[in-house]
């Protein structure tokens, strides 16, 4: 009995303290920095930079804690940087590191800055798509997921953000994701008009996960149902002309406007306006249709 108490206490102590030695060998701070910004720029071919030091706090469910981090632009655009990060934590579960699993419980994504724009020949800076790679010469291959890890991401926490395109930004105070229930929650302010964020999406590990969210705020009412792959983007407003601030220009007066648009396509459009004032003009109840959106348009 005693002997079994004592390989028990062994065991007890022996797994946290292997799991933690694990996670020190794996979670040294440089190491992070540097799979980071390699990771980011396979994928992107953007290069990202790590201003600030590269914390660790430990415990059974150990912090990452980057700061300054910021996001380069293609050559070809105004700005050198398309988005900056003031800082982001990281919290992790212990275990799964010994079986090579990267369990993610928590990101929390504090004061990011994102800089929408185009360059000269309309291209987006949004559009991540890296640069085609020249052929690599051969190497010795190493052991099957030697240097493989399997990542899984938990909830996601966004506080304090800022989009910017052209003079139009939208401030989101707050935007949580939690993938257990695909629950998100949020809201976002431009113009002096909030506007809340809800409803679901997910689970992102399968192929087409299910979406329906919703936005609302000052007369618009807007949702987003289907899936990633497939989904009808669905809008009413009371008159357009308030959703000004919105888009950063003055809009014409639409009043009992409804929208309803297949993304991303090819799909039915249909806009239906109760009263449409274009200047001197007025028209009582128009509708738009189209079998697509890259379709011609019907007035009726």
């Amino acid at each position: 009995m005693k002997r079994a108490l004592i390989v028990g206490g062994i065991v007890v102590v022996a797994i946290p303290a292997v799991a933690i030695g694990a996670a020190a060998w794996f979670l040294n701070g440089d190491a992070v920095k540097a799979r980071l910004v390699e990771q980011v720029r396979r994928s992107t071919g953007r290069e990202l930079t790590v201003a600030g030091p590269v914390t660790l706090g430990w415990s059974l469910s150990p912090t990452i804690a980057l700061s300054d981090l910021s996001l380069s632009n293609p050559p070809g655009f105004a700005r050198p940087q398309m988005a900056h990060v003031d800082r982001l934590d990281v919290q992790l579960a212990l275990a799964p590191l010994l079986h090579r699993e990267i369990d993610v419980r928590r990101i929390a994504i504090v004061r990011p800055s994102l800089q929408l724009e185009r360059n000269a020949a309309g291209q987006p800076n949004w559009d991540f798509r890296p640069p085609a790679a020249p052929a690599a010469a051969p190497t010795t291959p190493s052991q099957p997921g030697a240097d493989r890890f399997r990542l899984m991401v938990g909830s996601v926490d966004v506080t304090n953000a800022t989009v910017a395109y052209g003079a139009q930004t939208v401030t989101v105070p707050h935007v949580a994701y939690d993938p257990d229930t695909g629950r998100v929650d949020g809201s976002l302010m431009t113009g002096g008009t909030r506007f809340a964020l809800g409803g679901t999406a997910g689970p992102i590990a399968a192929t087409a996960y299910p979406i329906d969210l919703h936005l609302n705020g000052d007369g618009l009412a807007a949702s987003l149902t289907g899936t990633s792959a497939a989904a009808t983007l669905s809008m009413t407003a009371a008159d357009l002309a308030a959703l000004s601030p919105l888009v950063g220009r003055p809009l014409p007066s639409v009043r009992d406007l409804t929208v309803s648009a297949a993304l991303p396509g090819p799909g039915a459009l249909r806009v239906h306006a109760g009263v449409v004032t274009l200047g001197a003009v007025s028209l009582q109840q128009a509708d738009l249709t189209a079998a697509s959106l890259n379709d011609p348009v019907t007035l009726t």
